[in-house]
């Protein structure tokens, strides 16, 4: 089970003007109504806009929008607060209309924006690898994070002899652009002894500030363990509630201050930089992926979490929790009973990406579709990205692909295995990293564009 389940980038720019113009033929306006548009986001081929108004009252909005020889109209009824996914693949240069009505049809208002277009998101990365073998056990690698094109952590659990014959494994393997370097840490037990540090997870919030998890959480600053604090040894008022977390495998964050630890039998910690808070996830199923984002018009936490179990049939949970506090399951309205989800992706307040047996998505409507990937045969244990235009998938089945806001770029071809199993993969600005697993052997890979 997973463990949460050449060339220069052509980076997506999409201009969207906003053009307050009043149409040929003067509206209707009543001074009681005042409407505000704005561009809450902007991808290639679809835009994001926001709406508001200073009345609680629906109002009826139609874009009417080009689209080559004839208009496309889309109807929407707005609050005072609305956001409306646009994915019409608009004309360059052509203004889209929106117009503001009452239900009885009176036009109150409108505004006109232009789409400008250009180049989508490059697929075009160079791929290179490293194997790692070992004769003495199995060779693992289990979870990856870009810093940036220099320096690239992973978390390792490869399997060679020491000096006196004995088995000893590595921790972490660093990639620092160039070359590959295994590295071996030792870390202080809650009983007193010294024991080597082989984690499940990691996440990288800078090159000195790196969480690790292995029984316990352990902060490393790129050369040495600073600290470990281990679940049911630290009794302190500070640590009582992470003393409660059950066997934490991973970490997700948004800085080395205000991050989460998740495990089996829903687990969940929050640490803030000087104390920990369990959050009450409502599920003993293990939880396998945690990311979020914060609201930018609330300034709320927003966090999604994932828990999947493959043991007795498919088990899937997903929910969502805002400032810590569980708030609402998130697809209870769907049969997963064939279906395992591992992994989810957010990188925004509208869009959320769930993937395993299948990938689906869920735009602002709350509505879940299944996205057709091409070249997706197997498993996705992973989703990581720059943006809902810059995404990567890993998986089962040599499955590490693309999206580009557009169209999907399989990278089959470029795999040196015949079958190998992507656990993780990461993404920040042009450098990509993924970790695999073939039998007894273990791949990094790196992408560059």
């Amino acid at each position: 089970m997973y463990k949460r389940f050449r060339g220069v980038l052509a980076l997506v720019i999409i201009t969207i003007t906003l053009c307050f113009c009043d149409q040929p033929n003067e509206p209707i306006k009543k001074t009681d109504y005042e409407f505000e548009v704005s561009i809450h986001k902007n991808y290639y081929k679809h835009a994001l806009i926001r709406i508001k108004k200073n009345v609680d009252e629906m109002v009826l909005v139609s874009i009417r929008l080009p689209h080559e020889e004839h208009f496309i109209y889309d109807e929407y009824f707005i609050a005072s607060d609305t956001i409306i996914f646009f994915n019409k693949d608009t004309t360059v240069a052509h203004d889209a209309t929106i117009d503001f009505k009452k239900t009885d049809g009176q036009l109150l208002d409108s505004k006109r924006i232009t789409v400008e277009q250009s180049d989508t998101t490059s697929h075009d990365f160079v791929w290179t690898y490293k194997k790692f073998a070992s004769d003495l056990g199995t060779t693992s690698i289990r979870d990856v994070e870009v810093v940036d094109v220099n320096n690239i952590w992973a978390v390792s659990d490869l399997a060679v002899p020491d000096t006196n014959g004995r088995t000893k494994y590595s921790s972490l393997i660093h990639y620092n652009g160039s070359t590959w370097e295994e590295i071996y840490l030792k870390v202080e037990l809650p009983d007193g002894f010294t024991g080597q540090l082989r984690p499940f997870g990691l996440f990288v919030f800078d090159r000195n500030n790196i969480v690790l998890v292995y029984g316990g959480v352990h902060f490393f600053d790129g050369e040495k363990i600073t600290k470990s604090i281990y679940p049911n040894k630290e009794y302190s008022p500070n640590n009582y509630a992470f003393k409660n977390l059950e066997s934490p495998r991973d970490v997700w964050g948004f800085s080395a201050n205000n991050f989460y630890v998740f495990g089996t039998k829903g687990g969940l910690a929050h640490w803030d930089g000087y104390r920990w808070k369990k959050i009450e996830t409502n599920t003993d199923t293990q939880i396998t992926d945690v990311y979020g984002y914060i609201d930018p018009v609330t300034g709320e936490k927003v966090v999604y979490v994932t828990a999947t179990t493959i043991f007795a049939g498919f088990v899937n949970q997903s929910f969502k929790i805002i400032n810590d506090e569980y708030t609402e399951p998130v697809f209870q309205h769907i049969d997963w009973s064939n279906h395992a989800v591992f992994s989810i992706y957010c990188p925004d307040d509208y869009t959320l990406y769930f993937g395993g047996t299948k990938i689906w998505t869920q735009r602002t409507s709350g509505v879940f579709q299944e996205t057709y990937v091409p070249d997706l045969f197997s498993m996705v244990g992973s989703i990581r990205g720059n943006g809902v235009d810059d995404i990567l998938l890993g998986g089962d089945g040599n499955t590490l692909i693309h999206f580009n806001g557009s169209t999907w770029k399989s990278y089959k071809m470029e795999i040196p295995s015949f079958y190998l199993r992507f656990n993780e993969v990461s993404v920040k600005e042009n450098t990509a990293a993924a970790v695999a697993v073939d039998g007894r052997n273990a791949y990094f890979f790196v992408g560059n564009r």
